[in-house]
Order: C-alpha cells, then structure tokens, then sequence
C-alpha cells in the first residue's frame, strides 16, 4: 500500500507509469514474439514456484521456515502480472464482425477447451454432483490456479468494448483507478463465489495501451532507473514485512516486467537461456493447468524421503518443473491430434 501511494504522489514514478502513449506503425508481417514467449515462460515458472510454496505452507503443514516460503512467494507474485500484461499486448485491435468472429473462435479453441478437457478429468477422479462440477468449473473452483482463467475470460469478453477506449488519454489512469478502488473497498474479488476481473483489469489494460511501444521496443536508461528503484522498494518491502502476498502487486509485476525488457536484446544473445524459456512460454496454459493436480500426486512421495528441508523443496520444485513441462508436451501432442481429427471429420 505504501509503494502503491509512493508511485501516484512522486511526479518521476508517475510519469513513468502514466507516460503518454507512442504510436508507431507495426509492421503488418511480422515474426512471432519469442520474447513474450520468454516473458511467458519465466512467469509460469513462478506460477509453479508460488505452489510449491502453497504446498509446504498450507496443505501439508511442513512449513518449519515461514520467512524463508513467504520471500519466495511474494518475489514471485510478478507472474499473473506477466500474463495478463502480455495478453493485452499480443491482442491484435480488431474490426469487422467477421473479425471477432474468428477472434472468439481462435480463443475458444486454444484456452476454453483445454479448460474444459482439463476440468473433465479432474472431474473423473473427484467426482461431484453435476451442479457441483458446473459452478466450480465456472468459479474456477476445481484447481487452485483456475481462477485465472475465469477471470481471463471474461477480459477477452470485455475486449471488444476496451478496444473502443484503449487509444484515449484517460483510458490508463481510468482503468487503474477502478482496478486500484476495487482493491481498496470492501467489496469482495469473488462476488457469487466466481472471481471478477476488476482487480486484474490495470494489467490487461497496460498491455492493450502499451502495445505498440513494446511491439517496438526502444531501452530507456531514466524509465530503467524508475522501474529499478521500485522494484528494490518491493523487495525491501517483502523483507521487512515479510507476510504472504498474493496477486494484486499493480506496481512491482510492472516494474519487472519492464525491467525485462530493458534487457531484452541481451537476453535474446543467450541462446539457451532464451530456448530454455521461450519452451516453457510456448507451453505455459497446458502447464498452467494440470501442473498443481499433477504436484498433489507426487509431493507425499517426496516427503516421505525424509531429506533436508530445503533439499525437500529445491527438489520438490524441479520435480514439479519437469513433470509439468512433459505432461504439458504430451497433452498438446494429444490436444493437436485431436484437433486435426476434428477438423478432417468437419470436412
């Protein structure tokens, strides 16, 4: 809270934030993003970092270190930042019904199946009553990590509206200060039990507004210098109140984000680094979705082990990697085939 009133009172962080908006021509071919793929792939990353934290803190009750599982957890709290900032950039502005048609199409073939697939297995080995099933599937209540997906749904419902505004002046500040006076008031985030897009719509909209400044992105050593200082101020934040944190970072998901892309021409010299990455980015929804149902399988096996507490979770957490990364390979092998099946029988 603190940050947050930090970064809207002093001028220099403000202005960062609040810059005005560059338009620039986006060429119309262009190659994919592998950047945002990187982007991606460090974010999903945490994402399974935060549950391993979530695992030893909450579930299984080993949590001897709470200062050392709370760190971890609230330095990875970048992550659902990441992703819905980079869906709002990757977004294409869209015209025509034709247009959305298809744009509706592409994102109930690519996220809303799997959604499904994934939730109809999980389904099959705790079953429920139907009604039961159908209201956790649309709360995002059958995994914890679901409620993204809710909330990221409704976003892309929402997109064609947010489009009309994206190119006003008033259409960053406006949005945060909805996202930021929803977190403030006592409204609850899950009003019916179904989590609501507000508190996430500053990110989504900061990609949307920024899109063509990071489709051609130019390193700004004094915008740098900002993102750098809050950044620091999180951390310093995490280390003198070290509680457990949870997604609404407005500010430092940003400033990392940034941060990233300062660096972005000199990751991209890495070769392995950035295949290493841009691997996991480009599977990050299939790993998104089976990877906590997959870690409550195997963590009573690690435990019973009997190592080190941090060998416990170090290996936990690689283990946890590995099986998400191939399962999340095998399931879009499987999803593609099915997918071409469908579309030779359609025919």
């Amino acid at each position: 809270m603190i940050l947050a009133l930090l970064v809207i009172i002093l001028p220099t962080f403000r202005k960062v934030y609040f810059r005005a908006r560059e338009e620039k021509e986006i060429p119309k071919k262009k190659e994919r993003q592998v950047f945002f793929d990187v982007i991606k792939g460090v974010a999903i990353i945490a994402v399974v970092l935060i549950h391993v934290t979530y695992l030893f803190d909450l579930v299984f009750g080993v949590a001897n270190n709470g200062l050392f599982l709370n760190i971890v957890n609230n330095i990875s709290r970048f992550a659902i930042a990441f992703f819905f900032i980079c869906s709002g950039i990757l977004l294409t502005p869209i015209k025509g019904k034709a247009g959305w048609k298809d744009f509706y199409q592409r994102k109930f073939t690519r996220i809303f199946i799997p959604y499904i697939l994934v939730s109809l297995v999980i389904f099959a080995f705790k079953p429920t009553s139907i009604a039961d099933f159908l209201y956790n599937f649309v709360s995002g209540d059958l995994s914890i990590p679901f409620y993204f997906v809710t909330v990221l749904i409704q976003l892309y419902l929402l997109f064609p509206l947010l489009s009309r505004f994206r190119k006003s002046k008033y259409f960053l500040v406006g949005t945060f200060i909805l996202t930021f006076g929803y977190h403030l008031s006592p409204l609850t985030f899950f009003p019916f039990g179904i989590p609501l897009f507000i508190k996430f719509l500053f990110f989504f909209s900061y990609g949307m507004y920024f899109r063509e400044y990071y489709l051609n992105y130019v390193a700004s050593k004094k915008e740098f210098q900002v993102w750098l200082l809050i950044s620091l101020a999180y951390l310093l934040t995490v280390l003198l109140m070290p509680d457990r944190y949870y997604n609404h970072r407005y500010f430092y998901g940003i400033a990392l984000f940034n941060i990233l892309f300062y660096f972005k021409d000199r990751i991209l010299q890495w070769k392995r680094t950035t295949n290493f990455f841009a691997s996991f980015g480009r599977n990050s929804l299939w790993i998104f979705l089976i990877h906590f149902e997959l870690m409550w399988l195997f963590f009573p096996w690690v435990l019973s082990k009997g190592w080190n507490y941090y060998v416990t979770f170090f290996v936990f957490f690689v283990d946890a990697l590995i099986i998400s990364y191939f399962g999340a390979l095998l399931c879009s092998w499987g999803y593609g085939h099915l997918t071409k099946l469908f579309k030779k029988i359609k025919v």
